[in-house]
């Protein structure tokens, strides 16, 4: 049996100032017309803030969503590493999210000279064993390396679920 995955990421960009071309306001309709022509069973969004996710969840009745800010669950000011997933194809079975640092567990945590907070978010559902999209913004070499074999220790954790794990990344 054959199953077909539809997999799209999306850079929210945050929100801007509203007098700037690239403001939420002016970009919004377009990013949901573009997720809706694709109509993906994922959708995995980077540098998106509470209100940008909030619209988007809004406008795709269809989805879910999980993630949480770069500083921690409680946090609803930073951005946010979030995977969307319809919710008639995908069932979200676990999920959760590492920080891309000495410390994996900290919430807000950096390490190897990066100046921002980078997240790995994962999930399992019942159509890939494993996605896992990966927040960061420019970064040094030595973070990107060491972040690199941060999430292959927790890879490690989801070895033992078939089929093989599902990754998403981008640094």
């Amino acid at each position: 049996m054959s199953v077909s995955l539809t997999v799209m990421t999306f850079n929210l960009h945050e929100d801007q100032a509203e007098d700037s071309p690239n403001s939420w306001d002016k970009r919004r309709d377009l990013c949901i017309s573009v997720i809706t022509s694709y109509s993906p069973m994922i959708l995995c969004t980077q540098q998106g803030v509470k209100s940008q996710l909030d619209y988007l969840q809004s406008c795709l009745t269809d989805y879910d969503q999980f993630g949480i800010s770069t500083k921690g669950p409680e946090d609803t000011s930073d951005e946010h590493c979030t995977i969307f997933y319809d919710k008639e194809k995908v069932e979200l079975l676990e999920g959760g999210t590492f920080w891309l640092s000495e410390s994996p567990s900290v919430p807000g945590s950096t390490s190897w000279g990066s100046e921002v907070p980078c997240i790995a978010t994962w999930a399992i559902s019942f159509l890939c064993s494993c996605s896992i999209f990966i927040s960061s913004d420019i970064i040094p070499k030595e973070s990107e390396t060491s972040g690199t074999v941060r999430i292959s220790k927790n890879l490690v954790k989801f070895s033992l679920v078939k089929p093989s794990p599902f990754i998403e990344v981008s640094f």
